[in-house]
């Protein structure tokens, strides 16, 4: 049945976004109407299908990724390394790094970071690179910075975490390296600045 001003494909929209109607403007028909169901799909997935990103959360389409950020830190031609504990990429090889906090700058985070697992305290740091992350489950926009200037000895101050912090030289990096490590490693050496 076709309502006046309500096309016929208003109960499918109705399904997909909870649409109620009450809308004074008249919803689209015939080409309007196909092209909108065109736009149903979301990277070749119909409607009802699970994507991909839908996947990677268990099917929960409201959580979104999350922002990481790590800091490559560098001392005479060797990164600052250790193992990974008890989250995403247990027993791989990283650098300290974590989750960003509400109101703050990835600067912030960094030098928070690094000061909560190693102690180091962070002076100068520098864009390294941006990588959008699908691994390990999760799914992470990951910003990593690059630290040549620091003070301190590395400590191991959340061995829960991450522990056995040693420096490696870049040609003889431990593995398996932590997938965010990875990338980064690969923009520092190659310049690349972003990991799609």
């Amino acid at each position: 049945m076709h309502v006046r001003g309500v096309a016929p494909w208003a109960g499918w929209l109705r399904a997909r976004r909870g649409w109620r109607g009450g809308s004074t403007r008249r919803l689209p028909s015939g080409a309007a109407a196909r092209r909108a169901r065109a736009r149903s799909t979301h990277d070749g997935v119909a409607c009802g299908e699970v994507s991909l990103g839908e996947a990677m959360v268990g099917g929960n389409a409201a959580e979104r990724p999350l922002v990481g950020v790590g800091v490559m830190l560098v001392r005479d031609g060797r990164v600052l390394l250790a193992r990974r504990r008890g989250s995403h990429g247990d027993g791989s090889y990283s650098w300290c790094g974590g989750h960003l906090e509400l109101g703050e700058s990835f600067e912030d985070c960094a030098a928070r970071e690094v000061r909560e697992e190693s102690g180091l305290v962070v002076r100068k740091l520098s864009f390294l690179c941006l990588s959008n992350i699908l691994a390990y489950g999760k799914h992470y926009v990951d910003i990593q910075l690059l630290a040549d200037e620091f003070d301190g000895e590395p400590e191991e101050r959340e061995p829960h975490k991450i522990a056995g912090w040693g420096w490696y030289p870049l040609d003889a990096l431990p593995t398996p390296l932590f997938r965010p490590v990875e990338l980064a490693i690969a923009s520092y050496r190659s310049g690349r600045r972003y990991n799609p």
